[in-house]
């Protein structure tokens, strides 16, 4: 199964901001932020079950507010507690889109 290497960076970047204690390294190998990336994310995938996979790169429709009554994700990853993966809320930025395709330049920050 082929999976785009930007959406396991990324996950991985998600997991080396969870706090990471010997215990848990102990647990979850992949939250080592001194093993190699390439190492980390094999350990997490074999973890996984394809299920598991797919909702990874798939998404969901689980989205909950934040306490607003108004949902700021505009894609949403569940998390898993077990394997130490936090949810992931995607949005846009303060501007939003161009709904006008009259972008012609991009931030990153």
């Amino acid at each position: 199964m082929y999976f785009s290497t930007p959406i396991w960076t990324g996950l991985l970047y998600t997991l080396t901001q969870v706090h990471a204690s010997s215990k848990i390294l102990a647990d979850q190998p992949w939250l080592d932020p001194t093993l190699p990336n390439e190492q980390r994310i094999q350990l997490f995938l074999d973890q996984l079950n394809s299920t598991q996979k797919y909702a990874m790169v798939q998404g969901d429709t689980e989205l909950d507010d934040n306490g607003t009554g108004v949902n700021p994700c505009i894609g949403h990853i569940s998390g898993n507690e077990t394997l130490g993966v936090p949810s992931i809320c995607m949005g846009d930025g303060p501007a939003g889109r161009d709904a006008n395709n009259q972008l012609n330049q991009l931030c990153s920050s």
